[in-house]
């Protein structure tokens, strides 16, 4: 599940690796959800349901799927946004 944005902060404060390991999957989290969740609309109604108990159950799917392709590294995001954020760190410590 999403973690708060306290929880990573205090991830962050004890551990900075660990805590940006955890931000970086989190962002590829919402973004393989907003990606399923704009595909998903090319979905018939009668997939899930109709109405409000259809749109929260293909969210629920969405997100769980999202947190699984996450965690499994599926799109590779977070790690080329941790990469970046480290080369990037690194290049104003030696300024």
């Amino acid at each position: 599940m999403i973690k708060s944005v306290s929880l990573l902060s205090h991830l962050n404060a004890s551990n900075s690796q660990v805590g940006l390991q955890e931000a970086c999957k989190q962002f590829e989290t919402i973004f393989a959800y907003q990606l399923l969740k704009v595909m998903g609309e090319s979905i018939g109604e009668g997939f899930m349901g109709e109405g409000l108990s259809g749109d929260f159950y293909k969210d629920m799917l969405f997100m769980a799927v999202a947190e699984n392709v996450a965690d499994d590294d599926g799109l590779g995001i977070a790690e080329m946004l941790k990469n970046q954020i480290v080369k990037t760190q690194g290049e104003e410590g030696e300024s």
